[in-house]
């Protein structure tokens, strides 16, 4: 499956948000929860969208006080877990 995503990522200082468009040709899967496990270990909040349905984003998660990476329903906190 292919598509074009959008990534909504805020700086570190979370004085502004920087939107890309990545255009994904094969596994969007794959390379989705790539880039959201590269957000996740660069403690990068972000929110990726496919046309407009949330489909995830990394944030700090309060309650376990580490980074963590949502692709749909599937959350992660550690690097093998998201590369499942």
């Amino acid at each position: 499956m292919s598509g074009k995503i959008i990534l909504e990522v805020m700086t570190h200082c979370e004085a502004e948000v920087i939107v890309k468009e990545i255009e994904i040709k094969e596994n969007l899967e794959q390379e989705i929860k790539k880039i959201l496990e590269k957000m996740r270990k660069n403690k990068f909040q972000s929110v990726a969208w496919l046309k407009d349905k949330y489909i995830g984003g990394t944030w700090f998660d309060l309650n376990t006080f580490k980074w963590s990476a949502e692709y749909l329903d599937k959350i992660w906190n550690e690097e093998e877990n998201g590369q499942n």
